[in-house]
């Protein structure tokens, strides 16, 4: 497994040299303009939330049944939902939204990016949307952020009550951060990246070098990660949440997983070059009212990488809560 990780890793590392180099000898090709991508991500509902016009879109059902909240994970945005979203959303309330400092939402030049902050910018949104009953769906910090409010939640009850949570790949215990994070928090490296790298080869690296189902590295798929690479304020925004993803309480949030007391669906791929798949079990071990899905030959992103497999888990899941 130590192998596999350090394969994962220095394919990513050797191919942004190869693409630098490439470039500093003028033979790249690659480039990202709007003419290359056959769908263009667009804006779709807009509210404003704490100052801040947060992008997303939901459809919502007039029934009692509890609100899919869709929440993606670092460098991502509500696009990371297009391949479950359409079949999700015909059969139940959902929303996916665009994080603070993501996709067409805002971006402030402030050091409020921490997943603290975020759960908080949920709990706004959520009671902006008048939300009552939600599941919080969170893939990779979006699982993390959605652990930090179900807590938040939990010591202080609002409006909006969470009747479940389904954790894809998520981040929530201390390791050591992928190397697209830690590469994002040094500003030398993400610099460098930034300007010496066309967005869409970016995209396409850093997608190869986290999917273990490869024919899911499509062109529509790389456009819709790289249309936002070089869109104003995204730079800085991840360099803040780079820099703030793992919060200074990170050990005691560990600990009061075990309080964690609603419905919990984990899906993990097996072959996340990320975060192991001995943090699902982890969860699962945590969080006593859990189940376990492991997907084999999946990587870091099992709803892109699997939609069908994925999709059927979550509409069971739901379908249990009704």
């Amino acid at each position: 497994m130590t192998g596999f990780f350090i394969a994962r890793k220095s394919k990513i590392v050797l191919a942004l040299c190869g693409c630098v180099v490439t470039i500093v000898f003028g033979c790249a090709t690659t480039k990202t303009t709007e003419s290359t991508c056959a769908v263009i991500p667009r804006p779709a509902q807009s509210v404003q939330v704490d100052g801040v016009t947060v992008n997303f879109q939901a459809d919502l059902k007039s029934n009692r049944s509890p609100t899919i909240v869709l929440i993606h994970g670092f460098g991502a945005t509500l696009e990371t939902w297009h391949d479950i979203y359409p079949e999700l959303s015909a059969e139940f309330s959902t929303v996916r939204l665009d994080l603070r400092g993501s996709g067409f939402t805002s971006k402030p030049e402030d050091q409020k990016y921490s997943p603290d902050d975020q759960a908080e910018f949920l709990i706004h949104f959520l009671e902006k949307l008048g939300s009552r009953h939600v599941v919080l769906v969170g893939h990779s910090l979006g699982g993390e952020i959605a652990l930090v409010t179900y807590l938040r939640l939990k010591d202080h009850p609002q409006t909006v009550a969470i009747d479940g949570l389904v954790l894809l790949d998520s981040a929530g215990y201390v390791q050591k951060q992928p190397i697209f994070v830690s590469a994002t928090k040094n500003p030398i490296s993400n610099s460098f990246m930034s300007y010496s790298t066309p967005p869409q080869l970016r995209g396409k690296l850093i997608l190869e070098s986290i999917f273990v189902v490869k024919d899911q590295v499509t062109t529509d798929r790389i456009c819709r990660y790289a249309y936002f690479m070089d869109k104003p304020g995204t730079k800085y925004a991840m360099e803040q949440t780079a820099k703030l993803i793992e919060p200074p309480d990170a050990k005691f949030n560990e600990l009061r997983f075990k309080d964690i007391d609603v419905p919990t669906l984990i899906i993990w791929g097996a072959n996340d070059p990320a975060l192991p798949v001995d943090n699902a079990h982890r969860f699962h071990t945590d969080i006593r009212r859990s189940k376990l899905i492991i997907l084999e030959k999946t990587g870091h992103v099992p709803h892109e990488e699997r939609p069908p497999e994925v999709l059927q888990h979550l509409k069971t899941f739901m379908s249990e809560l009704r």
